[in-house]
């Protein structure tokens, strides 16, 4: 019923894997990720998603910081389809969030005042 209009509907496994996959497929976003981990690139360093970057532990205690033009009324840091904390207002940043263990694919997204959403690139990073 969600997918009603589409030209294409795609049937993912659930809700999860639809937001990493609208976040994967974000069109050149003007809203990043920065921390705790930034989008996986060519030639990233430690700070860099899967592939490069060091595994977050369950245990600690982490925060999520994005670069994002002021235009946004607020950006919701996500892991997957949990919103995991809400910045109102820049510099966007929520602290104290704890990742459940496994592979998890964290994104911002940035919202107008009008609702209108863009996700960024994800970071896929190990939580331990």
């Amino acid at each position: 019923a969600e997918a009603k209009g589409m030209v294409d509907p795609t049937w993912l496994p659930h809700e999860y894997a639809a937001w990493m996959w609208r976040s994967y497929h974000s069109a050149k976003p003007d809203i990043k990720l920065t921390g705790p981990a930034v989008e996986y690139r060519s030639g990233g360093g430690p700070e860099c998603g899967l592939g490069y970057g060091k595994a977050l532990k369950a245990d600690s205690l982490q925060t999520f910081t994005a670069d994002a033009p002021a235009a946004y009324a607020k950006v919701e840091f996500r892991d997957g389809d949990k919103i995991v904390g809400t910045a109102e207002a820049a510099p966007w940043k929520v602290e104290g969030v704890k990742l459940e263990r496994g592979l998890r694919t964290i994104f911002a997204v940035g919202v107008t005042k009008d609702g209108q959403r863009t996700a960024s690139r994800p970071a896929f990073v190990i939580v331990e």
